[in-house]
């Protein structure tokens, strides 16, 4: 044989090496981050096509981007646009996919007898909490003249009306805001856009709010629950296929005036921030149901959070009162792993209520 030449056996052992650890080589997870409807995005894409995972994210992101856009109460995509007419009170049109948003939510409000309420964009500007704001709010609450003023008007979306893309029955002056649905609403289409490239595994993060599907390499995907009054994690859970993980809380966009704490989740009866809640996760097989849920929760509190969830069909709950107790079904309970140790745990089940 000459120099340089190899034996023909050989290469083909050679070969047959290379292709055995191309072959068992291990899956690997993709991320992708990016920004959008106010927070960090997390993609998370495991044993995909490498050559495509980029395309993919990029995609996603595309999707995100358009969302907020046509979703902003106060920009000129969709949602502002219609905005601006229902202030003016001008003929109102929707899109197709305006209208589904707004119809969904209008159930969502229903079964949570109006404490999930996306008419509450007056009370949300009125506090200074509206995305047209340039910086966070910080001097003192509005009057209580000028919260009698819109809990006298009683605006939601019970009187709305849609025929023809048109939308009819709503009082002058209503701004709608769906950020207490808007996020898990985008996640659910991003799993959708997901499972439509054929990705079977893979977990959508937007801030701590996601939903999964597959799983990583046989194992569940293993994300954390913060703890709303300190640094770190509170609690881990186990995600299953298809399962959306939503947490609304004070803690994310608040100030703090003569050493009382105001937030962005408000309380539609009264015209204030939730006062005796931290934080609500709700786990569900769809995140706009998951997100609505958690901030119609925050609102119902301690007293009368099992009422509510069962009113809105969801059953894995876990409620941080401001008190440091935590509230938690027995279905969530059997599930989820403690990193620090509640100060008072109470477990309660929503059917038995």
């Amino acid at each position: 044989m000459t120099p340089g030449m190899r034996h023909p056996l050989i290469a083909l052992a050679l070969l047959l090496l290379t292709a055995c650890a191309e072959k068992t080589h291990p899956p690997q997870v993709y991320k992708y981050t990016f920004f959008s409807m106010g927070t960090q995005i997390d993609l998370s894409l495991f044993d995909v096509d490498p050559a495509r995972s980029e395309q993919i994210a990029t995609a996603i992101e595309r999707d995100f981007t358009a969302l907020n856009t046509a979703w902003n109460p106060w920009g000129n995509g969709d949602l502002g646009q219609l905005n601006t007419a229902l202030k003016k009170n001008q003929p109102a049109t929707v899109n197709q996919a305006l209208q589904e948003l707004i119809e969904n939510a209008r159930i969502l409000a229903r079964d949570s007898d109006g404490l999930f309420n996306p008419g509450v964009g007056g009370l949300v500007t009125l506090w200074g909490f509206n995305e047209a704001a340039t910086q966070m709010p910080s001097g003192p609450p509005p009057t209580q003249a000028a919260l009698d003023v819109w809990l006298k008007r009683h605006d939601s979306l019970a009187n709305l009306k849609i025929q023809n893309l048109t939308l009819s029955g709503h009082k002058p002056g209503l701004i709608l805001d769906f950020g207490g649905y808007a996020k898990g609403y985008a996640v659910d289409k991003a799993i959708q856009h997901l499972t439509d490239l054929g990705v079977k595994n893979a977990i959508v993060n937007a801030g701590g709010d996601l939903r999964a599907i597959g799983s990583k390499g046989g194992r569940p995907w293993m994300i954390g629950i913060r703890d709303p009054r300190g640094p770190g994690m509170l609690a881990a859970l186990p995600v299953r296929d298809g399962e959306a993980v939503f947490t609304s809380g004070d803690y994310e966009r608040f100030y703090e005036y003569q050493g009382h704490r105001y937030h962005h989740i408000f309380d539609p009866r009264t015209g204030y921030p939730t006062q005796e809640t931290a934080s609500v996760t709700v786990v569900y097989n769809a995140g706009a149901k998951a997100d609505a849920s958690a901030t119609a929760l925050m609102v119902a509190g301690p007293q009368h959070w099992q009422s509510t969830a069962k009113r809105l069909g969801v059953r894995q709950i876990m409620l941080v009162a401001t008190d440091g107790t935590v509230y938690i079904t027995s279905a969530l309970q059997t599930r989820i792993q403690f990193e620090k140790s509640p100060a008072k745990l109470i477990v309660g089940d929503v059917d038995a209520h």
